[in-house]
């Protein structure tokens, strides 16, 4: 599936909002539901850090949501 949302950086502090998706069911166990764990942890997204081209993003507790590293 494709997505797109807006967000907003500001310094290490970040919002998601608005995330719209194709809705094209993907077959295998699970695909689905990790899809939609995978955007509900984008719009927790409260603050950013990118260390050794590793960006983390996280909640407003300051716990890690997703990480990402570069290709």
């Amino acid at each position: 599936n494709q997505y797109s949302a807006r967000y907003l950086v500001k310094d290490t502090l970040m919002v998601v909002s608005g995330i719209t998706t194709t809705k094209m069911n993907c077959p295998g166990d699970g695909v689905m539901i990790r899809e939609s764990r995978y955007y509900s942890l984008l719009e927790e997204t409260a603050a950013l850090r990118v260390h050794n081209r590793v960006l983390t993003l996280y909640n407003t507790d300051g716990k890690p949501l997703l990480v990402f590293t570069a290709a």
